[in-house]
């Protein structure tokens, strides 16, 4: 009888430990909120290449420096760069036509360097103005350089 009541007092402390560790480790609290599914990372930037800008700085006796500009335009999704390459030749004019301007009135140099800022302000400016709001986020200026002549 002895063994019996001991046998039936470590069952009844196995099972009791059991459930108290169900209860405190592994049931979920009711008050809980539910756990979030994992985000999904949003899609890659994509980015347009356009060829060099070439630019001439004209002083008072011709031409004083070149400046070459390399940029790519990040757009909204694939087919906003579809877009984009569509009308690639029409936005390379407008961004030569504003900065030829603006570097004529010497307004973007900053001490006789070029404000690589206002060049990308003005460039996604002016591809906004030819491709609608939405289609181009950005731009990126990979390489501006001056050669004085």
């Amino acid at each position: 009888m002895k063994k019996l009541v001991a046998i039936l007092l470590v069952l009844l402390l196995l099972g009791g430990a059991g459930a108290a560790g169900w209860y405190f480790v592994l049931r979920v609290p009711e008050d809980s909120e539910p756990v979030a599914e994992l985000a999904v990372p949003p899609p890659p930037p994509i980015y347009v290449r356009f060829n060099p800008v070439q630019l001439p700085l004209i002083g008072d006796s011709g031409i004083d420096q070149v400046i070459d500009i390399i940029v790519a335009l990040e757009v909204a999704d694939k087919e906003a760069g579809d877009r984009v390459i569509a009308m690639a030749p029409r936005i390379n004019d407008a961004i030569l036509q504003d900065l030829y301007g603006v570097l004529h009135t010497r307004r973007i140099m900053r001490g006789g360097i070029v404000d690589v800022t206002a060049i990308k302000l003005r460039i996604v400016t002016v591809a906004q103005g030819v491709m609608g709001e939405g289609v181009v986020i950005d731009a990126l200026v990979q390489g501006v350089a001056q050669h004085p002549l």
